[in-house]
This record gives structure tokens, sequence and C-alpha cells, in this order.
């Protein structure tokens, strides 16, 4: 949680949060994860997933980001349009977004109300099975399935929140299905090869379902075309039925350019403005698209001539996110090896020769040692801190044990210190911080989401 739920705004949120809640503490083992609970929660409530068409994302890297653009073509098509995404960053209700808006309180507060009796039902079923109760993320993503039915959206874009296969969210027959990428993450529960975590992706790959995918090493790329063949999907992919090309830097982001034969339809966009910085997320951006063509083809709704506007007033918080410009202060929430890298790729492109100071904490089911070794080489100081209201955080002074041990094996000397807190840690990298340098958070969303309120106003909630 981020410091608004630290007192909960209302009792409906804060009984949320006293749920098992793989967000905050050690993820569940792969044999605890299923998929029974919030299916029978969605029967209760009337399978409300079942009343709208859904984009549906999943993918190492990237969901996020493809998640929100994705609504944000399918909006400016004119569609009333629900994004569900997690974690959040500044409020709890940003996962709930309708045309781009969070949920209000006083919405939130009655849609969790008007469920609990149900999540009580299912509770007590739960116990005289001996089975687990219904977790946060299951109540969670049925409240979003049941908000979006209440307002009679006319899409819904769902974000996976772990895996695919036995996520909360795979309990919906979407209308497309997306797969980013596939790296190595959450290797406990998906797989300590990129063939077996290609296979929880795609697991949410359904018969007759078209599949729009990012993945292009072959290892897994194999693993989604098989899964793809097997249950009778038709699959499109990156490199082969759609490119993303000529991508080039310009001020305060970049264009690109994509095309191809989605879903029977040909497309073409050319020289498309995204202020984001990063050339993976031009590459996010045109999943985003296939996404939305193959849509169109789904449901026969007009969406090409709107996509270039939605591209280009897009903005996604906390992706390589510059919330200051002197000195230099960019906040990312990359936090496996391979985001790290991007990230890395990203500031050599769009920074170079510019000192750097880091600010890094990560948590403890992620590897710190993989980050660790990428980021060190490339930063002249590093303030190692925790992030405080997740219990998750790895303590300081073992990252400084790793760090130290890291620098040896590297033979490099950056300056390394602790904090016990990410402000405490800004303060301290603020202390020294000369305006040409260039100050890096990154390593766990959970961090950005603490520290960037420091920069950032939160965004206000609708009212009721």
């Amino acid at each position: 949680m981020t410091s608004t739920e630290s007192a909960p705004f209302h009792s409906a949120v804060g009984r949320l949060f006293e749920r098992i809640n793989y967000e905050r503490q050690e993820a569940a083992p792969r044999g605890e994860l299923k998929l029974d609970n919030i299916r029978q929660l969605c029967q209760t409530l009337g399978n409300p997933e079942r009343e709208y068409p859904i984009v549906h994302v999943a993918g190492t890297k990237g969901k996020g980001s493809v998640s929100s653009l994705a609504g944000r073509i399918l909006q400016a098509a004119g569609l009333k349009t629900g994004v569900y995404t997690s974690p959040h960053l500044e409020s709890f209700n940003q996962r709930y977004a309708l045309d781009q808006q969070p949920i209000s309180d006083g919405r939130l507060d009655r849609l969790l109300n008007g469920i609990w009796p149900h999540v009580e039902l299912c509770d007590r079923e739960a116990d005289q099975a001996g089975v687990r109760r219904l977790t946060f993320f299951d109540i969670a993503t049925a409240a979003a399935f049941l908000y979006f039915a209440e307002e009679s959206v006319d899409a819904a874009v769902f974000e996976v929140g772990l895996g695919g296969r036995l996520d909360s969210t795979n309990v919906c027959l979407p209308d497309v299905a997306v797969i980013t990428t596939i790296s190595f993450d959450h290797c406990r529960q998906l797989g300590d090869t990129l063939a077996k975590i290609a296979g929880e992706k795609a697991g949410i790959i359904k018969p007759g379902v078209p599949v729009i995918s990012g993945v292009l090493p072959d290892e897994p790329r194999t693993v989604i075309e098989e899964v793809a063949k097997r249950v009778g999907a038709p699959l499109f992919q990156l490199g082969s039925d759609f490119e993303v090309t000529r991508i080039r830097r310009v001020a305060g982001g970049q264009h690109f350019s994509t095309a191809g034969v989605v879903n029977g339809l040909a497309y073409e966009f050319a020289d498309l403005s995204l202020p984001m910085l990063g050339e993976h997320q031009a590459y996010n951006a045109g999943l985003a698209i296939a996404a939305a063509v193959a849509f169109q083809v789904q449901r026969e709704v007009p969406l090409m001539r709107q996509i270039p506007e939605a591209v280009s007033g897009f903005q996604h918080a906390g992706r390589i996110e510059i919330v200051q410009q002197v000195p230099t202060v960019i906040l990312d929430v990359a936090h496996n090896v391979a985001s790290i890298e991007a990230l890395l790729a990203t500031l050599r492109v769009e920074f170079p020769g510019r000192k750097k100071v880091g600010l890094f904490a990560f948590s403890r089911d992620k590897d710190q040692v993989g980050m660790l070794r990428r980021l060190l080489p490339e930063f002249e100081r590093v303030v190692l801190t925790r992030f405080v209201e997740n219990p998750r955080a790895v303590n300081p002074e073992q990252l400084l044990g790793m760090a130290r041990e890291l620098a040896e094996e590297l033979k490099i000397s950056p300056q390394l210190q602790t904090s016990e807190s990410p402000l405490e840690a800004w303060s301290l990298v603020q202390a020294d911080l000369a305006d040409d340098e260039l100050c890096v958070v990154a390593g766990s969303v959970f961090l950005v989401a603490e520290l960037r309120q420091a920069f950032v106003t939160a965004p206000s909630r609708r009212g009721d």
C-alpha cells in the first residue's frame, strides 16, 4: 500500500487489505494458486465478466503500458472503457479506471461493501471444504468485473497480476489476448526456464480468441506458438505478422512506424509520435495498436482513425518518468533484470556521458543480485534503501553486503550508502546532487510509489 492506504480511507478498503495479499507477503507456492474461488465469487455475482468485451494482457514486461494504451485507444474511438491494472502508485482507486479516471472513494466503498456478503458466503463454503479463502487479488479483481458491468462499459482491458494461467483475471473469456514479453521473474511461481514461464503466460490463450504476441526469443516464442495451435487460437506475432520500425528519438519522446496484417485486417501507421522515453515503449505501443486492430475486427468497431491521436497523448506514470529537470530525476518501476536492462539502455541513449546517482530498493522475491550486477557499473554513487509501506522490502544493509561483493567482483568502486526510507534516501541524494547529474530511482514499483509523492501531486479522485 502507498501512504493513501496506510490509514485506510474507509473500512471497505481496509477490510480488503486484511485478506491474504501476495503483493505484501511472500508469494504463494505454485500449488496454492487456483481459480476455483474467484470463479465461485463471480458466479454468485452473476458472472459480470461476461457482460462486455475484454482485452486480456499478460507478459513479464510492458503489460501495464500496453493495457493503458489499449484502453486509451478504445476510449478515443468513442467506447466507454474500463481498465484494470495492478499494482497502483498513489491510490488503490487507480486500479479501477473508467475512461482514464480512477474510481471515486464513495463508489469504491459501495462497490466493495456490496460484494462483501458474497465474499462471506464463499468464505463459509471454503472453510467447510478446508480450502484457502478468497485472496485480496481475487476480491479486487471480481470488484473490477462488477464495477465495469454496473457502469455498462463498451469494452474493458484487464492486466494480469501474476503469470496468466492461474491469475484471478483468467476467469474471463476475452475478445483479444495479448502476451507482451517473456523474461525471468516470479520464477518460484512460474518456473525457472523461459519455456516454463511462457507456458504459464500462455494460459490466457483461449480457443478461437486472437492472440497478439510480442515474444521474440525462440524458446518462449515456440511455446506460445504450440499453445495457440493446440487450442485453435489465431496468433499474430511481432516480427512476422506486424512490425515496429523506424524508431527515432525526438525531444521528449520518440517517433516510430508500425504496420502489419492482424486478424485479417491490414494496417500501416507512419511516424507516430509517442511522448515516452525508451525504445521498448515503442514496441509496447505497437502491441497495443495490434490489439486494437484485432479488437476492431472482433467487434466491428472502427478504431483506426483515432490511433495516432491516442498514441501521441499517451503518458504512463513511473515508466522512465522525468519528475524533475534540474537536476534531472527519473523514476522507473523496473523490478527485474530485463526491465533494468531496458532502463539502462535508454539512459545510455538519452543521457550519454551524464554522471548518475542511483536510489534503489528491491523486493525479497526478486533477483536483487542480478539487478545490482547491471546497475552498479553505471552509477558513480548508489543509495540503497527500503520502501516502508510494504513488508517485502530487502533490508538496506543486506543490499549493501551484496553491492560490496559485486563491486569487488566487477572491480568497480561506486560510492555506496544506505538509508532506512525512500524520503530519507532522497534527502541524502539531494544534499550532494549537482545540477548536471542524473538521479535514477528504480528497483521496485513500491519504491517509486512512495517516492513519487515527493515530486508529483497525487491525482484527485472523482466525486460521487
